[in-house]
Parts: structure tokens; sequence; C-alpha cells
């Protein structure tokens, strides 16, 4: 190249690149909301809107944050952003790990982390070896985010057992602008150097939703014809080729990584399987993945198709399990990992794996109330008004249970809340001279007292609740109750501290830890 040419050329180099520069520069200036991550894509199968918090991701579309509590029952995520104890990535030498991967039917949206099929699997497995069982579930995931969770994590975190909900709603439902294959190929740009870039991020989000509120609103709309014309204006999140081929890709990805597949067939209430007949549809085709691909197949479709059983029994909501289709699922997919020798031939546990509640109306007695009240009995009046959940226990107190049978490897599950008053009516409390004793914290404790009259503390916490606040969150508490196996024992609760009252929020006792 000539001389003047080359200076020509380079000239024009130099002129586009200061150019683009000075855009850049001027788009981050103008516009700096274009150099964050380009707004998620919205879907109608994304349920973490006011219920959950989430945040964005450029290769799964959102998240639960690390720790991030679920606003009506206070319970928080561990730091991984699941539902469930703390893990580590590489697991424990000699143990057995089960990665739960799946939606809000596996998170177990609308029953409590103790009745998730996640968890009653641990309980049983636990004392038969051990097994570690990771609930994975993400409300609204489907099963392209459920891929993508699988090829981010599932090497390194080593599961012997992948465990796959698919296919139960989020994946039929309509998608809003972008399908999930396209709204991938947008956002994981995302995860690039070019993310840094606002012309790029302008560029990408000519193609997402930049503006929140009518993204809301299209959604909003997309909801009301899907719920009443059963319609599809922009198609599936996945059309149905597309999820089956996507149950083929988490197969391989399972075989890839030497962790045995187990699936479940996603029931649904008659009405709703009657209603969406896409659901039917969508089972079929995870069976037929099952079967082609040997995989065992936990068919709760089929099990949860009881005329005989009310609805609300099996089922919370349009689609989610209720405790009862837990235990189903639970029972199922232990007899799968039977199957797999995955786990030791036992028998698997049965439907009875439900907790069975402490009746409040066996409250032999409470004890000294902050009033100065000597104990007493409570009568059957009083004891039929105790409801666990909404009535507090003023504090402190004392409340047994008496003639209780404990299973070989029980555990009793609480889910207290503090009661202070802090912020009734200060009408109500100014002439109180207790209204400062009515806040701070509680100390609970759990005994188990035997036959022979011995006491032994099973369970102690501490909590606090906001002085800004009437009642605290819940929160989960349990007590291994082994060690008492095939014992009739005495349980008593007890309460103190400076809040006014504690709920004990309905104690469930498990057959498993």
């Amino acid at each position: 190249m000539a001389p003047r040419a080359r200076r020509k050329f380079l000239f024009a180099i130099l002129t586009n690149a200061t150019l683009i520069l000075l855009a850049e520069g001027a788009g981050r200036l103008i516009a700096p909301a274009a150099t964050k991550p380009a707004t998620p894509v919205e879907f109608v199968g994304n349920e973490m809107g006011g219920k959950f918090p989430s945040e964005y991701d450029p290769l799964l579309f959102w998240k639960i944050p690390a720790g991030g509590r679920i606003p009506e029952s206070g319970e928080a995520m561990n730091t991984k952003g699941f539902r469930g104890p703390e893990f580590a990535d590489r697991k424990t030498p000699g143990t057995k790990r089960i990665l739960c991967i799946g939606d809000s039917n596996t998170f177990g949206i609308a029953v409590s982390v103790d009745e998730t099929f996640a968890h009653r699997l641990q309980r049983w497995l636990s004392v038969r070896g051990s097994y570690e069982v990771i609930n994975c579930g993400v409300p609204g995931y489907s099963s392209f985010q459920m891929l993508q969770l699988l090829k981010l994590r599932g090497a390194e975190w080593q599961p012997d057992v992948i465990i796959l909900y698919a296919g139960a709603w989020n994946d039929y439902t309509p998608a809003v602008g972008l399908d999930d294959a396209r709204a991938f190929e947008v956002t994981s740009r995302g995860a690039s150097w070019l993310a840094k870039s606002a012309i790029f991020r302008f560029a990408a989000e000519q193609f997402t939703h930049n503006d929140p509120a009518a993204a809301a609103a299209k959604r909003k709309k997309y909801i009301e014809v899907w719920s009443n014309e059963i319609r599809r204006p922009e198609g599936a999140r996945l059309e149905k080729q597309q999820f089956r081929e996507t149950l083929e890709r988490i197969a391989d990805l399972a075989k890839s990584i030497h962790s045995a597949l187990v699936v479940v067939i996603p029931p649904a209430p008659v009405a709703t399987r009657e209603k969406f007949t896409d659901g039917e549809v969508y089972a079929s085709i995870v069976r037929e993945v099952a079967a082609a691909r040997t995989v065992p197949a936990a068919d709760a479709r089929a099990a949860m198709w009881r005329p005989e059983t009310g609805p609300r029994d099996l089922f919370a909501d349009i689609i989610h399990p209720a405790p009862l289709g837990h235990a189903i699922i639970t029972k199922l997919l232990a007899e799968s990992l039977i199957q797999l020798q995955a786990a030791p031939a036992a028998p698997a546990p049965p439907e009875a794996i439900l907790a069975e509640p402490l009746d409040f109306k066996k409250i032999q007695k409470t004890a000294r109330h902050a009033t100065g009240d000597p104990p007493k009995p409570m009568d059957a009046a009083a004891a039929a008004a105790v409801d666990s959940v909404t009535v507090a226990l003023q504090i402190p107190h004392r409340i047994e249970f008496p003639n209780i049978k404990i299973s070989g490897a029980a555990s009793l599950v609480i889910q207290p809340a503090i009661f202070t008053r802090a912020s009734l009516d200060p009408e109500e409390l100014k002439d109180d001279p207790k209204v400062k004793k009515h806040v701070g914290p509680v100390e609970f404790n759990i005994y188990v007292i035997r036959a022979s009259g011995e006491k032994i503390r099973v369970l102690r916490a501490s909590h606090e609740c906001e002085n800004t606040k009437i009642w605290s969150d819940t929160w989960p508490a349990r007590a291994d109750l082994a060690a008492f196996g095939g014992e009739n024992v005495t349980i008593a609760f007890e309460a103190s501290g400076t809040a006014f009252g504690a709920s004990w929020g309905v104690p469930k006792l498990w057959a498993f830890r």
C-alpha cells in the first residue's frame, strides 16, 4: 500500500474509533441506565414479582439473591439463593448428593420448607447413610432455565443423582415478546465484555423490555388472555419440540457429568388438566423422553389422579402440590432411587410421613404469666381457643403434651413467632407500666420428660422482634428426637423473656429426621 493511501486508511480508522468512543461516552452521560443490565424479559410464568426477592442474571434471566427472604414468612434462602440449608460446592467424600432441579413446585410454594419433597427425602435418607438432598427449585423457571443452571453448576456440584421436575406449567405458558431461547440470545451477551458498552446495551434493550411499566402491563394482559381464553399471542416460552429437545439435552448433560437422572411426571388437579390441555401434552413428552433414555420416572400425575381425594388435600392451588402431594411425590422418588440403587433397598416412606400436629387440646397447664397469676390448669374452653398460628400465649409460659409416642427417628419442628404489642394503639398502652417489657428477646426451650421423670432439653432458640412490629416473622427450628425412639414421653414447651407473648406455630411431630 502506498504511503499516502496508508495514511488515509489509518486516518479513517482513527476517525471512526474516535466517533465510537464519543458516542459511547455520550451514551453513558446521557443515558447511564443503558450501562446497567437489560431489564429481564417478562414471562407469564415468572412468579417472582412481589412474592420473592429476585435479581437479574444474564444466563438464568433471574435468580433469588443470596440470603433473600420470603416476605410472607421471613424464611431466608441460603447463600447460594436456594431454599434449605447451606451446602458446599464440592460434596463431602463418601456422601451421595442429590440435586432437585425444578420450578416453584420443587421450591415448595404454599408449603413450609419441612413439607417439601426435597426435605422429606433428606429425612428418609438420613437414617440410611450419608446423603445430601439439595433443593434447587426456583419459582418461574422453565426447563430451559433448569438446563442453564445445570450447565453453570452441575459439574461443580458433583451430583450423584439429579431429580428433574419440569413441564408442570412454565414451559407452556405464554412468551411475552421473546421465547426463552431467543431471550437467551439477547441476555447471554450481557455476560460478555460487550455488556459494558452503552451502545451495545442500547441495541440489546431494543429486543427486551426497556420500559418496565410497559412490560408489566403487557404481562398482565397476557395473563388475562391466558387465563380466560387459553391463548398465547406470541407462542409458548418453549414450544413442544423445544421442550423435548431441552429434556434430551438435560439427559445428555447428566450423563456427561456421571449423574443418574430421575424425572417427575408433573401432576395437576383435574380442573387444571381439563382447562389447560397442553399440560397433558407436555407431561406426555416427559414420559416419552424418560422411556427413550431409560430414565426412572416418578409418575406423580398418575398417582395424584384421585377422584376420591379432594383436590385441596393434594394441591394448594391450580398447580402446586399441598403437603399431602409432596408426601406422595417423596414416596415415588424414594422408589425411583431404590430402583437406581442410589438408595438402600428399604421400604419407601409411606404417605404417613406427613407431620402430625400436636393437639393443643392436650395442654395440661400453663405456668406463671407476666401478670403474676399462679400456675393453673387450662380448661377445655381456653385450650380450644388457642390457635397456635394467630394467638400468642403470654410470657412466661409452659405447655405440656403428655403421652406422646416417639417413632424410631422422629423430629419435632416448630415455627415460633413473638408478639410484642409494641405498635398497638398508644392510647391502649399509655397507662400500662409494663409496656417496656413487651419488647425484647424471647428464649424458646423444648424439653422431653421421660417416664422416669428425667428431663432433657432438646432445643434452645433465642429470637427478638423489632420494636416497630406487633408480630415477628416466623422461623423454623427442629429438635431431633431419635434418642427417644419407642418411648412414651411428655413434651414441654417453655418461653421466657421480655416480649408480651409467643406462638409456637403448630408444633409438628415428624416420623423421620
